[in-house]
């Protein structure tokens, strides 16, 4: 039987405690992989007067005035990235700590019972946040992206997660050549972890280097039909109520339908890779896009009036894509876009592309 800790337990009751500290400040070792930068940011496309119709904003935002900020500023700072070395931690579901600090590893409900264990001795790279663990998109754009990072200090390991990883995640490290060495629950004697979302001109790079890995393998026949990713039912409902007229419209405009749940990740890239522009309702399924896209193309983001969202506005600077938006009225799950004003930006953002080819 394996061995178990309490480190879980005593580390959340830890944090609770005055003079609690982040896990990183009981760092053995650290390294500046990247300073803070500055960098011009993309101006959005988007309708006029589109802004006046977004009524709310995402779980995790900060607030409206915040996210509308985001899709309109015209520059961003990135802070360090910076990598921790940490000695006797561990893993367990949703969770990286030692006995008096932790850092979370899911948005979800943490589990209080104590986790058994495996001794892993060599020295690892710990690559998983907690948005890549709950978020299909943020697995890809963010944590294998890390991966190209931890590589250079360790054996690259995800975790904190007590389930497999759906085949698409799975089969993209594949395509990535990236190693898929999954932990679940373990001690690790000598660990690296990361502070890595700052989209510096480091990580610009990896993400760069994966779009490249996607193209020597699938990119043999280039896409030249702009494509609409369908969500699909696998993620939080977000329904597009008139997606039925919306894809005859983009059919008979040359647009290939493409429902990423019914195809393997060989098929998806193979249809998507060098397309100009993807459109689809805001979600992880337009990873697909931001990873596939021919060089200065473009990411079209149906966006819910009442749940709005410009992370991929920091995804597509960072590629050298366009990133542009219409806001569908409705509820946060329930909602309805104008076909007229998709299509003229749209034909905008087609357009855009094709004067710099």
């Amino acid at each position: 039987m394996a061995p178990s800790t309490l480190a879980p337990l005593t580390s959340r009751f830890a944090q609770r405690m005055p003079g609690a500290r982040p896990l990183q400040s009981y760092a053995v070792e650290s390294a500046v992989v990247c300073d803070a930068e500055v960098e011009p940011m993309r101006r959005a496309v988007y309708p006029d007067a589109e802004l006046e119709l977004i009524t709310g904003v995402h779980e995790f935002s900060a607030g409206l005035e915040d996210e509308l900020h985001l899709a309109t500023r015209d520059h961003v700072r990135h802070s360090e990235t910076i990598a921790w070395r940490l000695r006797d931690v561990y893993v367990s579901p949703g969770i990286l700590c030692n006995y008096r600090s932790y850092k979370r590893l899911t948005h979800r409900q943490l589990r209080l019972a104590p986790a058994a264990i495996n001794e892993i001795e060599d020295t690892v790279a710990f690559c998983s946040t907690d948005a890549g663990n709950d978020y299909f998109a943020h697995f890809l754009l963010d944590d294998a992206c890390t991966a190209l990072l931890g590589e250079e200090f360790g054996r690259v390991v995800f975790g904190g997660i007590d389930s497999e990883r759906t085949p698409h995640a799975r089969h993209y490290l594949q395509a990535f050549s990236i190693a898929n060495n999954e932990v679940a629950a373990a001690r690790f004697r000598d660990l690296w972890f990361f502070t890595d979302y700052p989209q510096n001109s480091h990580r610009r790079a990896r993400l760069q280097s994966l779009r490249s890995r996607l193209t020597e393998r699938y990119g043999d026949k280039p896409a030249t039909a702009p494509v609409y990713l369908k969500r699909g039912s696998s993620g939080q409902l977000r329904l597009l109520e008139n997606e039925p007229e919306l894809e005859a419209l983009l059919s008979a405009r040359g647009f290939d339908i493409i429902d990423p749940e019914r195809l393997s990740v060989a098929e998806i890239c193979s249809r998507i890779n060098g397309a100009p522009l993807v459109v689809g309702v805001e979600g992880s399924q337009l990873a697909h896009g931001v990873l596939n896209l021919r060089a200065g193309g473009s990411l079209l983001c149906i966006q819910p009036a009442a749940r709005f969202n410009a992370v991929y506005r920091g995804f597509t600077n960072s590629t050298g894509l366009r990133w542009g938006f219409v806001v569908a009225e409705g509820s946060a799950d329930r909602f309805y876009v104008s076909a007229d004003r998709l299509l003229e930006t749209a034909d905008r953002m087609l357009e855009s592309e094709a004067s710099v080819c």
